[in-house]
């Protein structure tokens, strides 16, 4: 696993919470791909904070992208190994918490994982609706 931190980049939210939510996407990632074939990115665009993880694993099938944000939604193939179906619900709920957007990509192999937090100019203004917050390159 790799991780690249931007000097200097902030994300204006609870701690607790953002730390969390990164916990999971990093632990799905491990439990989904080889050792090492991790990388971990912060750093800002356009005034505002992005979260990559990146991996290598299986990733997620373009009409499943949307689903894995229910609680207790598994991909079939995953309905036998360990879990529940909630780390990536909770990882939906920090992100409308923070008025977010994340947004699920392939790697080529694997699974790109983006979460864009709203820049400093952005705060002051009104959030957009959660269903607007999932991106998926099929709604761009």
């Amino acid at each position: 696993m790799s991780a690249r931190i931007a000097a200097g980049v902030t994300v204006d939210g609870d701690r607790e919470l953002i730390l969390q939510m990164t916990a999971n996407l990093i632990e799905n990632a491990i439990q989904h791909t080889a050792p090492g074939d991790i990388t971990v990115q912060l750093s800002e665009e356009s005034g505002a904070c992005v979260l990559r993880v990146n991996d290598t694993g299986p990733g997620i099938p373009q009409s499943e992208r949307a689903k894995v944000f229910r609680r207790f939604y598994r991909l079939e193939r995953h309905r036998t190994t360990p879990g529940n179906g909630l780390g990536l619900a909770l990882v939906k709920a920090v992100i409308d918490l923070h008025g977010a957007s994340i947004e699920l990509d392939d790697n080529a192999p694997g699974l790109c994982v983006r979460v864009r937090f709203r820049s400093f100019a952005a705060l002051d203004q009104p959030l957009p609706p959660a269903e607007e917050r999932i991106v998926s390159p099929a709604t761009q």
